[in-house]
């Protein structure tokens, strides 16, 4: 995958993981702990520990060093759709309390 995906995928998840946090201090102060929290936090320190690898490895030759580009990007889509899955049960479990 070239590197203008990666790139587009890693800024995605990093923009998301603030707003899942953000709703997840929400509806920790309103209702308090969920064990959801902490999976949504692991799995926010994805997008930017793929962007400390792409900046780590940018000035360095290909042949130096394995390309995980495409992994990294699988992975990071794969963490965008579990933020966005959390921020929806999050918001209507614990926010909106409409569930059940």
């Amino acid at each position: 995958m070239p590197a203008k995906t990666f790139t587009a995928v890693t800024l995605t998840g990093s923009v998301l993981a603030p707003l899942a946090a953000a709703v997840a201090i929400i509806g920790a102060i309103k209702t308090g702990f969920y064990p959801g929290f902490i999976i949504l936090l692991v799995t926010a320190m994805i997008p930017l520990a793929s962007r400390l690898y792409a900046k780590r490895n940018s000035g360095h030759p290909d042949n130096v060093h394995h390309n995980r580009y495409p992994m990294l990007t699988i992975l990071n889509v794969i963490a965008i759709f579990i933020m966005l899955w959390m921020t929806f049960v999050i918001t209507h479990d614990r926010i909106l309390q409409d569930c059940c």
